[in-house]
């Protein structure tokens, strides 16, 4: 059995063992951002569509379920852009919670869209919620993240701002540093008062560890990182949820119907992964993982990268 939007799981140092539901089937986003793993946008627009169905979503979540297969910690809406694109977002939400309603839902955004008080009202629904701001300094936002025209950065923070006092789940922010466009002391100084007004449940600061859509090279300062963690009172990064995620997958079976080599590839779709993570994230062994990987390298359909920060190798689909 195989599925189109949904994948994984994959393991989150935020959210552990994370079920993916990907709401827009491609790249699709009002960003589009120098460091995306994904790749370049491939469809740049503001317009909130059906891209994905809830029908089609909601059908493949039941196939996922009556396969008997272990319970993921969280299921994660997301996938090649931006999530809220999708106007069905917060059907989609609730359907989830009927037929999964131990399981929590969290949604990965890069709060363009937090200004829209229909966006605001569905992402509500979510229990955790992880948004994205690299930078408070326009200049930087254009040029990292490339914006739709007609996106506002002073609109989008007053969007987080007033979306923040609405939404009662938790709140992981995440901030990405490249060397010589965002780390100026002026975001620096802004990013510390967003984050005293925010107030999110934790603060992640962190670099390019792979090559992204527009830089190829790795552009990571360890030392800076850790600088801005420490201002910005981001604590440190929590093992807890993938330990126990480990402990989770390790021994699990799965049905032999899955199509592994399609589940891999759905995966890695959406986010480089070690083999490592892939057979502990899948509940595959590893030596297995490692043949389908051999096999889909060999035909030229993935391809390996290098993590300057872990020294380890990750896959990823051949762009």
């Amino acid at each position: 059995m195989s599925f189109k939007y949904i994948f994984g799981p994959v393991l989150s140092s935020r959210l552990g063992r994370s079920l993916g539901v990907d709401l827009l089937g491609k790249k699709i986003c009002d960003f589009d951002c120098l460091y995306c793993e994904v790749g370049k946008t491939e469809v740049h627009t503001l317009k909130r569509a059906v891209y994905v169905s809830r029908e089609e979503i909601f059908e493949e979540l039941q196939k996922w379920f009556a396969l008997g297969l272990p319970e993921p910690d969280f299921i994660t809406l997301g996938g090649q852009g931006e999530p809220c694109l999708n106007q069905d977002l917060g059907k989609i939400i609730q359907d989830i919670k009927r037929i999964a309603p131990r399981i929590p839902v969290a949604v990965l955004t890069n709060g363009s869209l937090m200004m829209d008080e229909q966006v605001r009202q569905e992402i509500n629904l979510a229990d955790v919620v992880l948004p994205s701001l690299d930078t408070v300094i326009e200049t930087e936002f254009q040029k990292l993240n490339r914006p739709c025209p007609g996106l506002s950065l002073k609109e989008i923070i007053a969007g987080l701002l007033a979306w923040r006092k609405e939404f009662k789940g938790k709140v992981f922010l995440e901030i990405l540093l490249v060397p010589g466009i965002n780390d100026s002391l002026e975001n620096l100084q802004g990013l510390q008062e967003f984050c005293l007004q925010f107030k999110a449940h934790r603060v992640d600061v962190v670099g390019m560890t792979r090559p992204g859509a527009y830089l190829k090279d790795c552009v990571f300062d360890e030392k800076l990182i850790n600088e801005w963690k420490k201002i910005l009172q981001s604590g440190v990064e929590s093992r807890g949820s993938r330990a126990k995620s480990r402990k989770s997958a390790a021994g699990s079976t799965y049905p032999n119907q899955l199509n592994w080599s399609e589940q891999i590839l759905a995966s890695l779709t959406r986010r480089p992964q070690t083999k490592e993570d892939l057979a502990l994230a899948l509940g595959m062994d590893e030596k297995e993982v490692k043949k389908i990987l051999n096999q889909l390298e060999g035909k030229k359909i993935v391809t390996k990268l290098y993590d300057c920060k872990s020294a380890k190798e990750f896959y990823t689909l051949k762009r």
